[in-house]
């Protein structure tokens, strides 16, 4: 026990403090019963708690050693006096109680009277287990409970709660954190999958802070609660080391090594320190502990677990989360940059020279040769409306120093797409310091729609063989306006006229049955062997600025050998051989105009069409183009195309795509179905012609002249265009087994150390490092160490503390 004040160091208390202890009950005259035999009676100042160790003399383990009774020393102002025979044991007290009792192998009863009121025998009982088996070589054995005397009827005698199934081995549950651990595992699994739901399409940036955000409160909150339940493993691993410590003969520990146990600013590091050190220091060795042979490094152990599954929750719950991403279209915000788009004079002055030799039929000139490895861009069809729009996919037009095929150029050398810093965009661009995948370029293209019907009444409006080998196509006016009507356009944009002198040839007359004021286009060929023929006349040269409209009359003439699954209109003999030719004949009408176009480049793979926005320019379309980035480009530039003064580059393409298609097979036999011819039957095959098919045919003629005759009206004028940055959205998606098991994982670890928490040795009350275990510790003299002694001057600063006391030993123990 510590050592009491002598007399004179109360000297400084006043004089009432002084009169009140002589007025206060000087003593309690008590009863003690062991084993049913009374025993000398003793005296307990009022107030004074009553302690008991609950000695077993029956142990053998206790009875083969020596009882050493420390000397108690009462308070001055008590009248009670110590017996050095009493066999009694005082528990670690309050200094200022300092009496001692004799032990009861089992239970130890008190009655008490004070001033001559008797406590019923229920108002004052102390209960207590079985004495643990102690090694009295040791220098104290501390008690399993303490009690204090109730003197209140009313109030109820409070018992510490035990482990419901090892209470010898283990602390009792604690609870309330296991329950808020299961409380947050619930709700843990609902509330990353709405992380997941918020953070759905959103921008990466964000998609990563909401499940950073989820994964990181639900981290923190189950690795605090887990921490919590681990925390009374380490303090019990942390109080049993100093005991170990303390029992050994000549081993101690510092104060500064005190306050580092009990300081936790890295959970895991004192654990590992904790573990580390128990494996080097003699007193925690099991053979110099008898009274304590638990495994404490396996607990210490299952802390350093616990904390480092406290520390990685946050990161576990992130990658339970998979972000995946993915570049999307955005028309919320533009900005202003030329492409190449449209033809300028030198484009047009360069394709004059072509044009004799593409209408020449000896030559049949085509432009792009075969071998060049400039391959013209594939045709591409969208809808707009009803409508079948067909286009030519950006090719060069998007690529650094590159233009249009309607420039006649090999080679390209014009600089393409231009910011208004003057500088080529398209071809290296960058969102936010990072290579950009791709974006939307919003401009004004060509394309075309083409409308086909049958030549009605084929017997005779057409005329498979003249008086000089001719064959003639007769087309009603209404067919031809039928056709520019369904494209939109009115009947009143059709002006041509027949001039029967020019297109009939000398020496053959018109049937009686025509009637020329309804014919609005005759047409006439050769009896050459070409399969598929061509007879065009423009509609409208452009001079408004439109676009172009284009008259196309096909008659297809085919040996019934090469067909024999042919279906014909009509049939005649051939000049050439015994085998029938059949004949059969189409007329459209083809419209190609300027249409507000996205397209979508990348720096990754070739340009693609998406849709159609408009038709015209991007100045006449009734739409909201979104915020425009930065400053306009410098006047100039056009934002819609114009077919003003550049028929000649129209013609140009046009006959390039009649050429390519005669070239199919044209003249290598007389009236051989060609590919081109079965294809516009739907059908594939060398035989396979069935009957013409003006779906197939729109189609075909569609595509054809997308390939062949739009590329030819690019050349190297850039236009104004509108470019949409692509944005990077992320998608979140939980795996659920792994979420699951998780969690499973979680809360079973917490259970475990919930329900697993060791005792200390010596059945020593559990201690924790809070205010009330210091209480204990200091003031009931559990901890003995000098600094206590000397005492702890007032206002004294921490420094000055650690210098004074750090290297003071402490010891657990009297």
């Amino acid at each position: 026990m510590s050592e009491y004040p002598k007399d004179g160091e109360g000297a400084n208390q006043s004089q009432n403090e002084k009169k009140a202890r002589k007025q206060r009950p000087t003593s309690l005259t008590a009863t003690s019963e062991i084993g049913g035999q009374a025993t000398a009676p003793f005296q307990l100042l009022e107030g004074s708690p009553l302690f008991a160790t609950p000695w077993d003399p029956n142990n053998p383990e206790e009875r083969s050693y020596e009882f050493v009774r420390p000397p108690l020393v009462p308070p001055k102002d008590s009248d009670y006096t110590f017996s050095p025979h009493d066999d009694e044991r005082p528990l670690l007290s309050r200094r200022n109680s300092s009496f001692g009792m004799t032990p009861s192998p089992r239970h130890t009863k008190f009655t008490a009277n004070l001033s001559g009121l008797t406590l019923k025998e229920g108002d004052a009982i102390d209960e207590f287990g079985d004495a643990p088996s102690a090694n009295l070589r040791t220098e104290f054995v501390p008690p399993p409970r303490v009690r204090k005397i109730v003197r209140d009827k009313n109030r109820r005698i409070w018992l510490p709660r035990s482990h419901p199934w090892k209470p010898n081995a283990f602390e009792a549950l604690h609870w309330r954190p296991l329950l808020t651990l299961t409380a947050i595992v619930v709700i843990s699994y609902p509330v990353l999958y709405l992380a997941t739901r918020v953070a759905h399409e959103r921008s990466l940036f964000w998609t990563r802070f909401i499940v950073g955000s989820a994964s990181s409160i639900l981290g923190f909150a189950l690795g605090t609660t887990m921490l919590e339940i681990g925390k009374r493993i380490l303090e019990a691993a942390t109080w049993a080391t100093i005991i170990h410590l303390s029992m050994y003969s000549g081993s101690a520990i510092t104060l500064s090594e005190l306050e580092l146990k009990s300081t936790y600013h890295n959970w895991t590091w004192r654990g590992l320190s904790m573990f580390v050190e128990r494996h080097f220091a003699s007193g925690t060795r099991r053979a110099n502990r008898p009274y304590d042979k638990r495994p404490w490094s396996i607990f210490i152990l299952c802390f350093i677990l616990i904390s480092l599954v406290s520390a990685c929750i946050s990161f576990l719950l992130g990658r339970l989360i998979d972000i995946s991403t993915r570049d999307d279209f955005q028309w919320k915000s533009y900005e202003e940059i030329s492409v190449i788009g449209d033809l300028t004079p030198q484009d047009i002055e360069l394709a004059r020279p072509h044009y004799e030799a593409l209408t020449s039929f000896t030559q049949t000139w085509t432009l792009n040769p075969f071998g060049s490895g400039r391959e013209v861009p594939q045709p591409v069809l969208l809808k707009w409306g009803e409508d079948d729009v067909y286009l030519a996919e950006a090719s060069e037009e998007f690529t650094s120093g590159g233009n249009g095929f309607g420039s006649l150029q090999r080679d390209s050398k014009a600089e393409l797409i231009r910011g208004s810093d003057g500088k080529s965009q398209m071809q290296s661009r960058s969102i936010d310091g990072a290579p950009a995948v791709g974006s939307i370029v919003r401009y004004s293209r060509w394309g075309l729609r083409i409308r086909c019907a049958k030549i009605p009444d084929a017997r005779l409006n057409i005329i498979p063989r003249s008086q000089t080998n001719k064959t003639y196509a007769y087309i009603p006016r209404t067919t031809i306006t039928g056709l520019i009507t369904s494209l939109g356009y009115p009947e009143s944009v059709f002006t041509l006229q027949v001039n029967t002198s020019v297109i009939i040839a000398e020496g053959d007359v018109i049937p009686e049955a025509i009637d020329l004021s309804s014919v609005g286009f005759i047409g006439r060929w050769d009896d050459n062997g070409v399969a598929q023929s061509f007879m065009s006349k423009p509609i409208d040269k452009g001079a408004g600025g439109g676009g172009w409209l284009e008259l196309e009359v096909i008659m297809l003439r085919i040996r019934t050998s090469s067909a024999p699954n042919g279906t014909f209109a009509l049939y005649s003999d051939n000049n050439h051989d015994t085998n029938t030719i059949g004949y059969d004949g189409a007329v459209c009408v083809e419209a190609v105009e300027p249409w507000v176009v996205d397209t979508y480049n990348s720096t990754s793979g070739r340009a693609s069409s998406l849709q159609i926005v408009g038709k015209g320019g991007l100045s006449n379309q009734d739409i909201n183009y979104g915020q425009r980035l930065g400053s306009p480009l410098d006047k100039g530039l056009n934002n819609t195309l114009s077919s003003e003064g550049k028929f000649d580059g129209f013609v140009l393409g046009h006959e390039n795509s009649r050429n390519q298609i005669l070239k199919d097979n044209g003249r290598d036999f007389w009236y051989v179905a060609s590919p081109t011819v079965i294809s516009w039957t739907g059908e594939t095959g060398p035989k396979n012609y069935t009957t013409l098919s003006m779906k197939d045919l729109q189609v075909g003629l569609g595509m054809a002249d997308a390939s062949q005759i739009l590329p030819y009206l690019v050349g190297s004028q850039p236009v104004l265009a509108y470019r949409y940055k692509d944005i990077t959205l992320a998608s979140a998606s939980i795996f659920s087994r792994a979420t699951f098991a998780t969690l499973a994982f979680i809360l079973s670890l917490g259970c475990i150390a919930t329900v697993f928490v060791p005792r200390l040795p010596l059945g020593i009350p559990r201690r924790d490092f809070s205010v009330f275990t210091w209480l204990a510790a200091f003031e009931g003299d559990e901890l003995l160490n000098q600094a206590v002694r000397r005492g702890v001057d007032r206002n004294m600063d921490l420094d000055e503390m650690h210098n004074r006391f750090g290297d003071y030993q402490v010891k657990y123990g009297p």
